[in-house]
């Protein structure tokens, strides 16, 4: 068993694999849900707009040693406001975040894009699914804070982005964090674990699990157990929006009903149906952005208001 853990560990947390519009598998097309085809169009379409957008290369070095890399587009009508948007597993925010991003730019807003670790640019041998990243996105967050003193910061994630931005709900971050949108993210990451063996395999999640999480103690150096999004957002300390396609079978919607239960701050919770993993923006201004939007409205000064 612990060489079979072994190589699922290296295959779930090592870097090797990456997600771009061009490289989702169809068993990913088939977690994703209904509206992927639709979603890989519009993935297309914003992150070939991104690109051409003047950007700041910005770094940051994590507790361990790591060069992070990140993107920090200024809005062309200078603001101390600014989004934070952390992606996904083994993606970048130019894939989870080019309709996003680009809307947080619309609507007045600067727009940081961190690469997690592991991932694209930045340095790093293993995703450990918000653990680490949490830490991370806290020295992005600082770095904001020091660009813009005095402004104020969104905190947006979408899929393990929305799980690590959860994980931050109970840290102390500077005065000028405002908000958390958490879109799609996993609860508790056993449970997500045992979720996607069941999917995708028809497994159960002993033995196997428990052997994951033995190596995945070895190589980071924490369990499952010790840090989850659960577990913060109980103790969160800033206002939350929780928000999920109800087509999810990646992560499934339960997921976000169980964080906003769980939220003792100002809180709404949004769950769209017809939209799969990751997709729920695709319901547009009036289905995603409105809400999200109107919630920002009441805890923070928006740029265009």
């Amino acid at each position: 068993m612990s060489s079979i853990s072994e190589r699922l560990f290296n295959n779930i947390f090592g870097r090797e694999f990456s997600f771009s519009s061009d490289t989702i598998s169809d068993v990913t097309e088939k977690t994703m849900g209904a509206s992927y085809a639709k979603l890989k169009e519009e993935i297309t379409a914003c992150a070939a707009v991104m690109e051409t957008l003047p950007r700041e290369e910005l770094e940051v070095v994590s507790h361990d040693g790591l060069h992070l890399k990140g993107y920090l587009f200024r809005n062309d009508v200078p603001t101390d406001k600014t989004a934070i948007c952390v992606h996904g597993y083994h993606s970048t925010g130019f894939v989870d975040f080019a309709s996003i991003g680009l809307e947080y730019l619309r609507r007045g807003f600067n727009l940081l894009l961190p690469i997690n670790r592991a991932c694209g640019e930045s340095e790093g041998e293993w995703t450990t699914f918000g653990i680490h990243e949490r830490n991370d996105t806290t020295l992005w967050v600082d770095m904001v804070s020091k660009l813009f003193p005095g402004g104020e910061i969104v905190l947006h994630g979408c899929s393990m982005g929305g799980s690590t931005v959860c994980m931050m709900a109970d840290k102390e971050l500077p005065g000028n964090v405002r908000a958390i949108v958490s879109d799609c993210a996993f609860s508790d990451i056993n449970e997500e674990f045992a979720h996607m063996l069941q999917l995708l395999a028809h497994l159960p999640r002993w033995p196997i699990l428990n052997s994951i999480e033995k190596q995945f103690k070895k190589r980071i150096g924490v369990g499952f157990s010790e840090y989850y999004p659960l577990k913060s957002v109980k103790n969160a300390r800033y206002p939350m929006f929780f928000v999920h396609g109800e087509d999810d079978s990646y992560v499934p919607p339960q997921n976000s009903e169980k964080l906003y239960a769980a939220c003792p701050t100002d809180k709404r919770l949004l769950i769209i149906p017809g939209y799969g993993h990751a997709a729920a923006h695709l319901a547009g201004n009036s289905g995603y952005y409105g809400p999200i939007f109107e919630f920002l409205g009441r805890h923070m000064t928006l740029p265009n208001a």
